[in-house]
């Protein structure tokens, strides 16, 4: 009964662990992908040069784009955080849950 509950409470473990190190590698890979404008001088220093209200337009749209595309990322990124954050709590409850049992179990074999 004790290797069942601790084989539970490792594997559980592990997979919390797994998907920890999974979710940082994808935060830390895509969080770049949500920056609009990198060089903020530079766009501004773009704008200005532009001698025609087409180049304007032209600019504009570009910049809506990537907007839209960062908007879209971090709406993807906010969803697996919290999907993230919702399966620890699962994890988390199944752990206190096993580790009550195991509790209970240590202590019907220890009273006389």
């Amino acid at each position: 009964m004790h290797s069942k509950l601790i084989s539970r409470l490792v594997i559980t473990s592990r997979i919390t662990l797994l998907v920890s190190f999974c979710l940082a590698i994808y935060l830390a890979l895509s969080a770049p992908a949500t920056f609009i404008v990198p060089d903020r001088q530079g766009t501004l220093a773009e704008i200005e040069a532009a001698t025609s209200i087409a180049e304007l337009k032209a600019r504009a749209s570009g910049l809506a784009m990537v907007g839209n595309n960062a908007t879209q990322i971090c709406k993807v990124l906010f969803g697996v955080a919290v999907c993230t954050l919702l399966g620890f709590t699962v994890l988390s409850v199944l752990n206190l849950i096993w580790l009550g049992s195991l509790r209970k179990s240590t202590d019907e074999h220890t009273t006389p």
